[in-house]
């Protein structure tokens, strides 16, 4: 049932004070997005295609992000072939706003954005944010929705560029377990 804490009034473990992530606390929560980009079609995978107008600076984290995912190896993700694109990919300037990358869900074709305004602060040093930024927004392309610190679907700006426990939990509780 978890530690007991005034946030999980059921938990009967042992007692934890406020600033202590403890979620989750077994293996079977998973944390799921409401839509996703996967076409089933002749197997799982998503095909995707740059905006036509759009920058690709970070174009080598956006291979890289993608070879994070596919070594996982149930969903192909790959440039546009034939049929319908599943995702455009793009890299915007809109400072405006205040997320560094969006998943968003369309009707025909849903948009996977790195917004440059955001990130290019952070890849002064490194471009591992940029490449952060691009797996994380995958994954929600994926069906994988924000989780906890320690894993790409985390929901802040980071360096890390490598999949967590619960990134790829929730990848083959989707894929390889087919409950997406």
């Amino acid at each position: 049932t978890g530690p007991t804490h005034a946030s999980n009034p059921g938990g009967t473990g042992d007692t934890v004070t406020n600033n202590v992530d403890f979620n989750p606390w077994t293996d079977d929560e998973h944390y799921l997005f409401p839509a996703n980009a996967v076409d089933g079609t002749g197997g799982y995978h998503i095909q995707w295609e740059w905006e036509p107008n759009s920058t690709q600076e970070y174009a080598d984290e956006w291979e890289a992000a993608i070879a994070t995912w596919n070594e996982l190896g149930a969903v192909d993700i790959r440039p546009y072939v034939s049929g319908l694109n599943d995702v455009t990919v793009s890299e915007v300037d809109e400072p405006d706003h205040d997320w560094s990358g969006i998943y968003e869900y369309n009707l025909f074709a849903d948009d996977v954005k790195l917004n440059r305004a955001h990130v290019d602060d952070f890849t002064t040093y490194s471009r591992a944010p940029a490449q952060s930024v691009w797996t994380h927004e995958l994954g929600h392309a994926l069906g994988i929705d924000h989780s906890f610190w320690g894993n790409i679907l985390y929901g802040s700006v980071s360096t890390q560029i490598i999949l967590g426990v619960q990134d790829i939990r929730d990848y083959l509780y989707c894929w390889v377990d087919d409950n997406c």
